[in-house]
């Protein structure tokens, strides 16, 4: 019995050896695809800098603008939306936790400014908006 508690207790040491280097590739990997997150991310605000409203349609900038929503930590402030004819609305919401916190009043007025669907409880409304902007 000692025997066979003494192979299993190697056999673990052998396998944790061999994963040790593996979970270190697997963080420098991860560590590499953030940092290749963050340079898609500034090509995509280049871009909106450069093209901006001069090239794309308002819905073309909305895709980019939801991409960089959905990789926003924190309370980095969201990159605002604009409806079908170019227009952002003036109480579109600073952050997440803000967009997090709008009233029904609040949603239902933006979710008329975006020509989204008002049915549905507070709840449906909320999380119709965050899709529609990219955080969810």
């Amino acid at each position: 019995m000692e025997n066979l508690a003494l192979q299993i207790q190697l056999l673990n040491n052998t396998v944790q050896a061999q994963n040790n280097p593996m979970d270190a590739r697997l963080d420098a990997i991860q560590k590499q695809m953030n940092v290749f997150g963050n340079q898609l991310n500034n090509v995509e605000q280049i871009l909106l800098g450069t093209l901006g409203t001069q090239f794309l349609t308002p819905e073309q900038r909305n895709v980019i603008l939801r991409k960089i929503n959905k990789s926003l930590e924190g309370n980095t402030p969201l990159q605002q939306l604009a409806n079908g004819e170019g227009h952002i609305p003036p109480n579109f919401p600073g952050s997440k936790s803000l967009a997090l916190s709008l009233t029904e009043v609040q949603l239902d007025g933006l979710l008329a400014f975006y020509d989204l669907p008002l049915e549905g409880d507070e709840t449906a409304k909320l999380q119709r908006f965050l899709q529609f902007i990219g955080l969810f």
